[in-house]
């Protein structure tokens, strides 16, 4: 079977509101630094047939050529709700790019279609209102045609994307306009923690307020394996800003934080190692000093959202939270799981959308 994809096509993969794994997703595919990977999965019938052909099967995946990999991809969030009984099926609110993306692997297990790709350049939306949300609807619609979640298609291979990403030094402009675009549309706009993970710097020895660039991410040799090496007897930082519409909502996020934790065996904090979420703006660092050991080791530091609305609350006051909370409007029904159980990773091994990873450090026999 020819599994090769037409030449200079993009695909195109799309993340809704209806699930805490698809909002999640959506959410980290906007966090993440370049070159971190995340996976996407679907069954065959929410992909465009062409998409789900050129896919090999995973039996005989490295045995068959598959030029999806390295295809450049675009990131979409959609924002939709049920129909109405007796009506079956989602009506789509709205079709928001992302990011863009390049596949590392994709593959099908069954019915079940598997996507890995680095997220790359981020995509800016000028202004960020209505007319920035106008210009990239006709974009998608420029690729793709009647291939969308309109159409029921939340994967199809299209036209190259005709907005071109920003660079690296408009990532914070373009990421804050995707945050107001996509506030109040499936992400209640001060009950989401929208962050953003800079990359892992190491910083420079006794001048320690100078850090050097962010590390390249290292591909890890499992799937949806992301990290970094580092060596040992460095100092580095996590790099860390959030972003927000409206003040967080102290009824619903009462201790809300981002909290890091890690091996105190491999690491020493020097400072602190949680930030509460008190405003629409910030910008912080964790910062960490690696221990000496004598050989190669798999570590994991991981940097996560602490809710301040989860089950765990579910005494009779925090019952009436959690039900006002997901009462709230249709966009919102669901975002009380998405805050209380989202986790941002970064500087680890990155394994789905959860919070646990590795880093592979060089000990002092091992490599730089």
């Amino acid at each position: 079977m020819d599994t090769k994809a037409p030449p200079a096509q993009f695909l195109y993969l799309f993340s809704s509101i209806t699930t805490e794994l698809y909002a999640v997703d959506a959410l980290n595919s906007l966090a993440l630094p370049n070159g971190w990977v995340q996976h996407f999965r679907y069954e065959e019938r929410h992909l465009d047939s062409d998409l789900w052909h050129a896919l090999p099967d995973q039996s005989d995946r490295d045995a068959t050529p598959n030029s999806l990999e390295h295809t450049n991809a675009v990131i979409c969030f959609v924002n939709q709700r049920k129909r109405p009984e007796p009506l079956k099926g989602y009506e789509v609110l709205g079709v928001y790019p992302l990011r863009l993306g390049r596949i590392t692997r994709a593959m099908k297990d069954g019915g079940v279609a598997h996507f890995w790709f680095s997220v790359e350049g981020h995509i800016l939306y000028d202004p960020p209102d209505d007319i920035g949300v106008e210009k990239h609807a006709r974009a998608l619609e420029a690729a793709l045609g009647n291939r969308t979640p309109y159409q029921a298609v939340y994967g199809a291979l299209g036209r190259p994307y005709p907005i071109a990403p920003v660079g690296a030094d408009k990532a914070a402009d373009a990421f804050q306009s995707t945050v107001k675009v996509i506030s109040g549309q499936g992400f209640r706009s001060d009950a989401t923690v929208f962050a953003q993970f800079h990359g892992l710097k190491e910083l420079e020895k006794k001048k320690t307020v100078k850090a050097k660039a962010p590390l390249s991410v290292d591909p890890g040799p499992l799937l949806d394996e992301s990290g970094y090496a580092i060596g040992d007897g460095g100092i580095y930082a996590i790099d860390i800003s959030t972003y927000h519409t409206e003040i967080p909502n102290r009824y619903y996020l009462r201790d809300t934080s981002i909290e890091m934790l890690f091996d105190p065996e491999h690491f020493l904090a020097l400072g602190r190692t949680h930030n509460t979420i008190g405003g629409r703006y910030d910008r912080f660092s964790f910062a960490l000093a690696v221990r000496r050991h004598a050989r190669d080791e798999w570590t994991a530091v991981t940097v996560r959202g602490t809710p301040g609305v989860s089950r765990a609350d579910l005494d009779e006051t925090g019952e009436k939270l959690l039900v006002d909370f997901r009462a709230v409007d249709h966009s919102t029904s669901d975002q009380s799981s998405c805050v209380a159980e989202i986790r941002h990773s970064t500087v680890t091994r990155h394994c789905g959308g959860g919070g646990g990873g590795r880093i592979r450090r060089s000990g002092a026999s091992g490599r730089d």
